[in-house]
């Protein structure tokens, strides 16, 4: 417990001195603010990475423990992992850029900045990333972040149908830090500071897959330990 916990603080810590890189950046100098934060830079590629890393960890504990969890468990772990793996692909145009692809005609005449992705797309008038990718999923992340995790922890019914898709449960100390990363993102003027979220978002994310408030979901030996692990193999 220790070790994870030294662990979970190191790696915020990390995470929380790129967006105060950028503040400082963006004061002292904002052309190198400008590079921090552009398409193809060092901030989506990190981004990239670690959408890439959470899929790749879905699908390892797939195959770590298809042989102990039910069907559903795997299902959603299996429905993670595309999740993530679409960001990555979203993230990076599907390497558009990377390869020199040209879009396809539809993406030049739908997609808001004509590139092959799909967040970008206008649908009647209305861009489906401030739609989707913004109000939606913010609620989302809003729920996920700081209304699941209390009734988790108060309700053992609700606890162990959780357990049972194997949704892992941020930490208050994960929920704490998206405030903190939020606030200090958002103190930035500048248009392209949805970038940085999207960096902090990501690596938060993943923090809450290696580390989440109910590791014991991905434990192969977990089976008989609680009530709420039964359900698991329901």
């Amino acid at each position: 417990m220790y070790r994870r916990t030294v662990f979970e603080i190191a790696y915020l810590a990390c995470i929380v001195l790129f967006p105060i890189t950028g503040i400082i950046l963006r004061f002292v100098s904002p052309n190198v603010f400008e590079s921090f934060v552009q398409e193809d830079g060092c901030i989506e590629y990190l981004t990239a990475v670690a959408l890439l890393a959470g899929s790749f960890l879905c699908f390892w504990r797939v195959y770590y423990l298809r042989k102990v969890r039910s069907k559903r468990f795997l299902l959603t772990l299996t429905f993670a992992g595309c999740v993530f793996l679409f960001g990555m692909g979203e993230e990076i145009s599907w390497g558009q850029r990377l390869f020199n692809i040209q879009s396809p005609d539809f993406f030049i005449d739908h997609n808001a900045q004509e590139e092959l992705n799909f967040h970008n797309l206008v649908v009647g008038g209305t861009k489906i990333n401030k739609l989707v990718f913004g109000k939606i999923l913010a609620v989302l992340i809003v729920v996920y972040f700081f209304i699941l995790p209390p009734i988790y922890k108060r309700r053992d019914n609700i606890k162990a149908f959780i357990n049972s898709f194997g949704i892992p449960i941020p930490t208050f100390r994960q929920a704490i830090s998206l405030i903190v990363f939020a606030g200090c993102v958002y103190s930035i003027d500048h248009s392209k500071v949805g970038e940085l979220m999207e960096f902090c978002g990501s690596f938060l994310f993943l923090l809450v897959l290696i580390c989440p408030f109910n590791p014991e979901i991905y434990d192969i030996q977990v089976r008989d330990k609680t009530d709420s692990t039964q359900a698991l193999n329901a």
